[in-house]
């Protein structure tokens, strides 16, 4: 131990009693609660939050809030304490993701065994003081370390809230997980319970947090673009063409000035992604030239093993109604009508829309999201070139993927057949 003292001795240190030089050894090596990332964000999703962050942040917290503390029970200064010691063994230990089980096994063995060298380093009265702080939070038993629980679990809390639930949504984590996670607020500071709730049901409401074992959509984010490209890959192959497209038609319609991130959702099961839908801004050209802007969405995609069990269904109704919500007119597809019309939509002839060919094809389809909201859209359809794949490009790209089987299905058949179809003009 004297050996490592001497190791890590500060320049100066020697005009200070041997008291003070352990405080300042122990104050410079907490400077790596910097350097420890957790799973949240900052507030404006640049990067993620550090240990030292945090711990400034719950501080704060505790102060800010500290009427929703049992001000006859809770020693606010004490609290403060905790919070600023509540998290030093994670300079060896490592952050543990609050919903991660298995790293749960190992976390109090390897804590404990950081508390023995961190805390070690001070002056054994200090050392022996913060180190009970410590376990006393860790314990949650006593009204201090419950109200400071309370706020440190609704610190992380507020920033998935405010950072489009990020960690929730990387994690897959349940309504359940979120109550359990934050039922210490119900002790500890039971006024802002109410806020815990309301959280939870827009996170519902947005996709950000799912039912156990349920459906949940949300907002595509960038470490879902590759995931997406692969189901997007299974749930098309051999299905309208030997091979498929449109896992290409996903990766450069994000390129597109046409693409609209606000309306591109994943739908996911068991935190997995199991489907997607994309939406982009299309155009009705009537025959003066003028061009009136509506919508398409597509690809619309669903793994394999997850197809006819509801998730496409959901990913259309969502996305739908966030287009409403955002003022949008009206939306043009092509699609079965089978299928569509339980959504509302109606052969695109009854609105004056044709196809590029200037023919009004069985599948193309379009629907009002408000009354009106296509009066007046005639003329002929025309979607970003993102949808016309380049053969050669095609081939390169898939040189990304493990190889697949291309061979002829009766699926193909059928939609050679309905692409066939033509309604005939009714002028």
């Amino acid at each position: 131990m004297d050996e490592q003292r001497e190791m890590n001795a500060l320049p100066g240190e020697g005009a200070v009693s041997r008291r003070a030089a352990e405080q300042l050894r122990f104050l410079w090596e907490v400077d790596k609660m910097k350097t420890v990332l957790r799973r949240t964000l900052i507030g404006d999703k640049s990067r993620r939050e550090n240990d030292a962050e945090h711990s400034w942040h719950f501080a704060l917290m505790a102060l800010v809030l500290s009427e929703y503390a049992d001000k006859q029970r809770v020693d606010l200064f004490r609290v403060l304490k905790m919070a600023l010691v509540h998290d030093l063994v994670e300079i060896d230990a490592g952050d543990t993701f609050a919903y991660d089980e298995r790293g749960k096994e190992s976390q109090q063995q390897r804590e404990t065994q950081a508390a023995e060298r961190i805390f070690g380093l001070l002056p054994s009265d200090q050392g022996a003081e913060l180190r009970a702080l410590w376990e006393e939070f860790d314990a949650m038993q006593t009204p201090d370390a419950q109200y400071a629980a309370a706020i440190d679990r609704l610190q992380p809390f507020l920033s998935n809230a405010m950072t489009q639930g990020h960690t929730w949504r990387l994690g897959g984590v349940t309504v359940e997980q979120a109550y359990a996670r934050m039922a210490m607020v119900k002790q500890g500071a039971p006024g802002l319970w109410p806020l815990v709730e309301a959280i939870v049901d827009d996170g519902v409401a947005r996709g950000y947090l799912q039912r156990d074992g349920g459906l949940a959509i949300r907002p595509e984010c960038p470490e879902d673009f590759r995931a997406v490209e692969e189901l997007t890959r299974d749930a098309f192959w051999n299905l309208h063409v030997p091979g498929c497209d449109e896992h290409l038609v996903a990766h450069n319609l994000r390129a597109s000035a046409m693409f609209i991130p606000e309306l591109s959702f994943v739908a996911l099961r068991g935190g997995r992604v199991v489907g997607n839908i994309m939406y982009s801004r299309a155009e009705i050209v009537d025959d003066s030239g003028a061009v009136r802007g509506v919508l398409t969405f597509g690809p619309l995609s669903v793994s394999p093993e997850q197809q006819r069990s509801g998730v496409g269904s959901a990913l259309v109704v969502h996305s739908l109604e966030a287009a409403r919500r955002l003022g949008y007119g009206g939306v043009v597809i092509f699609g079965d009508p089978a299928y569509y019309s339980r959504f509302g939509f109606r052969a695109a002839r009854e609105f004056g829309i044709y196809s590029g060919d200037g023919v009004f094809p069985v599948a193309h389809q379009a629907l009002e999201l408000y009354e009106g909201g296509l009066d007046g859209v005639k003329g002929r359809f025309r979607e970003d070139r993102a949808f016309r794949v380049d053969p050669h490009e095609l081939e390169l790209f898939e040189q990304s993927f493990p190889p697949k089987e291309k061979f002829v299905t009766e699926s193909q058949r059928l939609f050679e057949r309905l692409a066939g179809e033509v309604l005939p003009d009714p002028c």
